[in-house]
């Protein structure tokens, strides 16, 4: 629940709704009951308290009854997108960090 109530923080920190949050992690697997216990967590943290606005599931009960699990594999290709890029940039400088210093051992005495 925690990290549920972290990612909700994190979506209103950048300017989402808070209907659009409940929303978006409804779709993505979570209950009405644990987004809305996670908001109440939130707001027990900020010192206000008030049940979380009803929300209208458009695609129906059956994507209610999904397992959260089953989106997981979609948000992680986002963050392994994400995580590739930074490894490919990490790989090329430490291949150019790892040339520069072979030359630099090659030619050591001419240059010094």
């Amino acid at each position: 629940m925690a990290i549920l109530t972290g990612a909700i923080k994190n979506a209103l920190q950048k300017g989402e709704s808070l209907d659009q949050a409940i929303q978006s992690f409804i779709n993505a697997g979570y209950s009405k009951e644990e987004v809305n216990k996670s908001i109440n967590e939130i707001n027990s943290q900020v010192g206000y308290k008030q049940e979380a606005s009803p929300v209208i599931n458009p695609v129906g009960d059956m994507q209610e009854n999904k397992s959260k699990f089953k989106e997981l594999p979609v948000m992680m290709s986002k963050i392994n997108k994400k995580s590739y890029v930074l490894y490919i940039f990490i790989g090329i400088i430490s291949i150019l960090i790892l040339i520069g210093a072979g030359l630099l051992g090659l030619y050591w005495n001419k240059l010094f």
